[in-house]
């Protein structure tokens, strides 16, 4: 197998996701590009250990035999070819490593879809997403055959046909048998003398509530490429027909989405004088008190788009004349985790108009994160002098 191509979403893609008010997606479809690569890696490092593993062999035949014609001599059992090799410092077996490997494959295979199904979810359901916490393939396929099938019947049937494939049940067989029943472990078969090789996967059964399927031995990298093709392809598909769905549908689960909370900066010479700092949203929409927003940063500097969780906790409002109308205050708490996953974070809009209980509503609250993202915030920033 050659080296695919696995550039599947480029920068107009992402501006589409951007636009699109989605773009807490490209985080799903980047990991589910990445389960693509780490299942090449492990075919391509099958593939050359193997051929190194049946080279070294031959050349240790090679060495042996020509010391036996020399020397005229018996070749004690001791003396026969050992498959071991260091891995980063540790001694360990071409079996071992064979083993590892292949779970590692089958493993990523398996998440894969899980991971296609979280773009899926929050590329076309927007506000409506399931949680995180709760998806998987099939649980996103129900969700969308019962509640907005009516939209995304393209998208629906082509799920269909990923889970009616045989290597969908294929995938889930073996991981549910290697984490929950019992081991599987790939069978090499090789000459004794000379370079004769094979490499296949064992036959096993795995009973469930429907069906006690039984899967034959297969060609081990054989079984790996044609995974491998078959996933790329389907992640080509759901790419395009999400492609279509958010140019065609612009995106119908999405109301009150914002991207672009700006700020204004006041900084004083006089030392006595603190500095202003506003976060504010523009808007000249209809709004009712309670309505909510779901908030992400996000720019596109024409090269690039950058995106961060918003983390303040209040937003004054104006309509675009600069009045006040109101704040956002979050419905949702910000992960205290190292490592968080974008998302449209929701706030709630009080309306009010006083100019003087907004903002000192609002400043307190900003004397906690007093800090200014400009990567992914537009605003203004001025220095007043000194009064004469």
């Amino acid at each position: 197998m050659g080296k695919t191509n696995f550039n599947l979403i480029d920068y107009k893609y992402e501006q589409l996701l951007y636009k699109s008010k989605v773009y807490d997606a490209k985080q799903y479809i980047n990991n589910t590009i990445n389960k693509l690569i780490s299942m090449e890696v492990d075919y391509s490092a099958i593939e050359k250990c193997s051929k190194e593993f049946i080279q070294s062999k031959v050349n240790w035949e090679t060495e042996k035999f020509n010391k036996f014609k020399e020397d005229q001599k018996q070749i004690e059992i001791e003396n026969f070819w050992d498959d071991n090799f260091d891995y980063y410092g540790v001694s360990t077996s071409y079996g071992y490593m064979l083993n590892k490997v292949t779970k590692s494959f089958m493993q990523n295979a398996h998440s894969y879809y899980d991971c296609l199904a979280q773009f899926i979810n929050v590329a076309l359901l927007g506000n409506l997403a399931l949680s995180r916490n709760q998806i998987n393939f099939s649980g996103l396929l129900n969700e969308l055959k019962k509640n907005h099938s009516t939209i995304y019947n393209n998208v629906i049937q082509r799920m269909e046909k990923v889970m009616n494939s045989p290597n969908f049940s294929y995938i889930a067989d073996v991981n549910n048998t290697l984490k929950h029943i019992h081991d599987i472990s790939p069978r090499m078969k090789m000459s004794f003398i000379g370079s004769d090789f094979s490499l296949r996967f064992p036959s096993f059964s795995k009973a469930n509530r429907r069906n006690n399927n039984h899967h034959n031995s297969v060609d081990l990298l054989d079984k790996m490429d044609e995974i491998i093709k078959e996933l790329e392809q389907v992640t080509r598909d759901i790419i395009s027909l999400v492609e279509i769905e958010l140019k065609t549908m612009n995106v119908k689960y999405n109301k009150n989405r914002i991207h672009d909370i700006k700020y204004t900066l006041l900084m004083f010479d006089d030392p006595e004088t603190d500095n202003q700092l506003e976060i504010f949203y523009e808007t000249n929409d209809s709004i009712q008190n309670g309505d909510l927003f779901f908030v992400l940063h996000c720019k596109d500097n024409s090269e690039e788009i950058r995106a961060l969780n918003c983390p303040y906790e209040e937003i004054l409002v104006k309509n675009q004349t600069n009045e006040l109308i109101g704040y956002l205050t979050p419905i949702e708490v910000d992960s205290n985790d190292d490592f968080s996953l974008l998302f449209y974070k929701g706030y709630k809009i009080t309306l009010d108009s006083d100019t003087y209980t907004v903002y000192k509503h609002t400043q307190k609250h900003l004397q906690k994160n007093s800090q200014i993202y400009w990567l992914v915030m537009d605003g203004t920033r001025s220095k007043i002098p000194l009064s004469n």
